[in-house]
This record gives C-alpha cells, structure tokens and sequence, in this order.
C-alpha cells in the first residue's frame, strides 16, 4: 500500500512551532503547536508516516531547524518572503 505524501507547513517562533499538515489533495489533515525543541520536533516528525515536504520562512532559527529537519523528512523548503512580489496576506 503506498503512503501518501504529506505537506507541512511551519510558522517558527522562538518559543512555539506552529505545524499545519495537509495531504495530497490539500485536505487538513491536522494542526498542532509544539514547543521549538528539537526533542519535541523530532518526536512528532517521526510519528508522522509517509513522504512529507516540509516549508517555513526564512529567519533566526532556519539554519538549525533545517539541520534537524533534513534526516527525518523527504524534502525541505526555506521560504525567504521578504523577496516575494507582491506582499499581500499570507494564507
């Protein structure tokens, strides 16, 4: 049977990690708020089953949760916003 391929997406705070998760038609699949530690980030990864592609902007704690992120998940995607073109809402 084959998994199907998860979405993640992050908003990093300094305390708190935001997690959205949505499969491959785009349904939610859930949300969390999770303290930013790599123990807590790293058990929650792992219990999640299938590829996931992980997004999260650019900021003072890409570089490292980056590094923690690249052996658990499939891909990882540093967003840099401050260069989008048009700087409207962001849902």
């Amino acid at each position: 049977m084959k998994r199907s391929s998860k979405y993640v997406g992050l908003d990093v705070h300094q305390a708190i990690t935001v997690m959205t998760i949505r499969g491959d038609t785009g349904r939610g699949l859930a949300r969390t708020t999770l303290p930013t530690e790599a123990a807590a980030l790293r058990a929650y990864f792992r219990g999640i089953r299938g590829p996931m592609h992980v997004a999260f902007e650019e900021g003072t704690q890409a570089q490292w949760l980056h590094d923690l992120l690249i052996p658990l998940v499939h891909e990882v995607v540093v967003c840099h916003r401050r260069r989008a073109e048009s700087a409207g809402q962001q849902s």
